[in-house]
């Protein structure tokens, strides 16, 4: 599953990518605990009377975390054999879930995100960590694939200053740069010390 070509892009270029990480029945699950989720946060936003929650849309974006925490599916998916393997080439054998989330962006432009580093978001100093994105459609540069930079592009392996930007996010970086497009099915590792930015997702056909 893992080669001496992926720890070796790990190393060197802070992240790599795993073709068909996932079988369908693993992303199905996703797929349907996703949906779910999304379903239970419109049904607090109709609690509220409202259309926004924090940084979550009605209909065009979402950011649901700790879902782990009240679906076993996911807890069995995220604490089994494939991702064991993931850690321990990458982290090693102590390796702790630190934080599971989906983030959901439709086609409006107030979805896009900006550069950043996800230790960006972490006020306080913390062991270095692995992220693991996981597509559960099938993207490309059209419809909003994440970017990611390597260590070189980036121009350094620790964390920048972040700031907020007028969305409200944290931003490192204000530049935009070409990258490598990951599809369904295909989980992308990358360090903690590393850039990426999701872009605007656009309609299929303009």
């Amino acid at each position: 599953m893992i080669t001496d070509d992926h720890i070796r892009a790990y190393r060197d270029h802070g992240w790599f990518v795993l073709e068909d990480a996932l079988d369908t029945g693993s992303l199905e699950v996703l797929r349907r605990e996703c949906q779910r989720f999304m379903d239970e946060r419109d049904a607090e936003m109709d609690a509220a009377g409202t259309d926004v929650i924090g940084l979550d849309r009605r209909g065009q974006r979402y950011f649901v975390n700790d879902c782990s925490t009240r679906s076993d599916a996911l807890r069995q998916l995220l604490l089994g054999e494939a991702m064991r393997k993931v850690c321990l080439a990458t982290v090693g054998e102590d390796a702790y879930l630190f934080n599971d989330q989906f983030v959901v962006k439709g086609t409006d432009g107030e979805t896009s995100f900006s550069w950043h580093q996800d230790g960006g978001y972490i006020p306080h100093k913390h062991p270095q960590y692995l992220t693991c994105w996981i597509a559960l459609d099938d993207v490309d540069e059209t419809n909003g694939t994440v970017y990611v930079l390597p260590y070189d592009r980036a121009g350094t392996r620790e964390v920048v200053p972040h700031r907020r930007d007028p969305g409200d996010q944290r931003q490192g970086w204000v530049f935009r740069r070409r990258a490598r497009c990951a599809r369904d099915r295909r989980r992308r590792q990358h360090r903690l010390l590393f850039e990426h930015r999701l872009p605007l997702q656009r309609p299929e056909h303009d």
